[in-house]
């Protein structure tokens, strides 16, 4: 009889971390339709995800709006960044791809660049929104702080890439998972960044909002 309702509250505790990660993938989907707000509510969503969802601390919609409203401010112009040199490195490729009569070097120089500015949003992507999520910090403190722990944690960083890309492919190829992906990919991401941002804690403890549940991750 305690096996069973063992059994049965482990898998009640699955489907109610299951609806919030369906309704968090939801509630994120409608407030980054803008483009301009994908990089507040990506912050909001991986907060809501790692306290509410991993730690079962307060509301997922709670706690979603009000990481939303506390990281707008420096969240949009970071998005309006990276939007920027997105479109500015697959301009360079293309251009550089589509124009085979182009000068060697010149050709190469566009190649170059083009990579260069993608490698950059790559690194900022990935650690990027997850940090602004943790920190109270400004938009230039979050651009440094992003490229100086994904150059130094680059394990972390590629794995963060990768599933990333996975979750941007299993999008591509089923639209449909919309209503799950973002929040699981965000929940695999707290098992692969917070283990090493705890080695931190100490350097960013002026930045991290006074909550003790980021240390039950």
């Amino acid at each position: 009889m305690k096996k069973r309702n063992d059994n049965f509250m482990r898998f009640s505790e699955f489907m109610w971390q299951s609806g919030q990660l369906i309704l968090l993938s939801i509630v994120w989907t409608i407030v980054a339709l803008p483009a301009v707000t994908l990089g507040p509510a990506t912050a909001a969503l991986y907060y809501a995800v790692a306290k509410s969802v991993r730690c079962q601390r307060g509301s997922c919609l709670r706690e979603f709006f009000s990481a939303f409203r506390s990281n707008l401010m420096p969240g949009i112009p970071l998005t309006a960044l990276i939007l920027v040199y997105s479109v500015l490195s697959v301009g360079a490729l293309y251009f550089a791809y589509a124009s085979p009569t182009l000068p060697a070097p010149l050709r190469w120089l566009f190649f170059a660049v083009g990579g260069a500015f993608l490698l950059l949003v790559l690194l900022v992507v990935s650690c990027g929104f997850i940090l602004l999520s943790r920190l109270n910090v400004s938009l230039l403190l979050c651009l440094k702080t992003s490229l100086y722990f994904a150059v130094i944690n680059y394990k972390c960083t590629i794995s963060l890439i990768l599933l990333m890309a996975g979750a941007g492919l299993l999008l591509f190829l089923m639209p449909a998972l919309l209503v799950i992906v973002p929040s699981a990919a965000c929940l695999v991401s707290s098992f692969i960044f917070e283990p090493v941002f705890k080695a931190y804690l100490g350097y960013f403890s002026k930045y991290i909002p006074e909550d003790s549940w980021c240390l039950e991750l």
